[in-house]
């Protein structure tokens, strides 16, 4: 049964994943569109729950959630002698990013944030294309160097360096943040309505980082290091905007 297979995954393999205890949430979510059912009917659970949700929940949200369950089958046959587990049809995900902020937009949002903490870590997004957890880490586990970042255990599970763009030494006098992510987050959140940016999130601030680093000539090898891309199939989404880069390149060939 895939609810078998599922026990057994959370039990065994979880518990050594970074975010397992996440990925054991979201397989309890959609718990009820695999009770009782077989291994060899993966693919029409997969179906029936993006038929029922697709209206409800985003592609990407419907993609990782079948992704759990079918690692969650995977590991059940490979070491625990269950049953073939049959291919799936994964929800396509459009993640090309095509609206990012300036320079100019994104202080105006800094100007509207009362919290000094808060304001720092928007100049830091901004400048660095960190990721929220990766900057309050920040003067904790990981380390604020001269000329940048020693992040511990990032999303990817690896240690990184993240580069420091001059902007940003003052804001470090601010760190580590002393509140938690979710009253940072509120703060930013009511600068950026109060700004005028209410479908902009902080994370599009890291994405702001890779367009304006693409736009100045950076190559995506690059931009995926400074983001700390563990899989160049992530920095892709950037392509449409490195069409300078590209043209500049081919023209070096005499």
């Amino acid at each position: 049964m895939i609810g078998d297979a599922v026990v057994a995954y959370c039990k065994h393999k979880c518990t050594e994943l970074k975010g397992g205890d996440e990925i054991i949430k979201e397989l309890a979510r959609i718990h009820g569109y695999y009770e009782g059912r077989f291994i060899d009917e993966l693919a029409d659970v997969a179906r029936e729950y993006v038929d029922a949700e697709r209206e409800r929940v985003s592609p990407a949200t419907l993609r990782n959630k079948l992704s759990y369950l079918r690692a969650a089958c995977n590991y059940a046959k490979k070491f625990h002698g269950m049953g073939d587990v049959p291919d799936i049809s994964l929800p396509v995900v459009r993640n090309e990013r095509k609206e990012y902020i300036s320079r100019k937009e994104m202080i105006k949002i800094a100007r509207k944030c009362r919290d000094r903490h808060a304001r720092a870590l928007i100049r830091l997004a901004f400048y660095s294309g960190m990721r929220l957890g990766e900057m309050m880490s920040l003067g904790k586990t990981s380390k604020i160097l001269a000329d940048g970042f020693h992040l511990v255990d990032t999303k990817n599970g690896e240690d990184r360096f993240a580069p420091m763009h001059p902007k940003i030494k003052i804001v470090c006098r601010f760190l580590p943040i002393p509140y938690s992510k979710i009253w940072m987050q509120r703060l930013i959140r009511r600068a950026m309505d109060s700004a005028g940016f209410n479908s902009l999130h902080l994370h599009d601030l890291r994405h702001s980082t890779a367009s304006n680093l693409v736009n100045a000539g950076a190559d995506l090898y690059t931009v995926g290091v400074v983001l700390g891309h563990k899989d160049m199939r992530s920095t892709k989404r950037y392509s449409h905007l490195a069409k300078n880069t590209l043209n500049q390149a081919i023209l070096k060939i005499k």
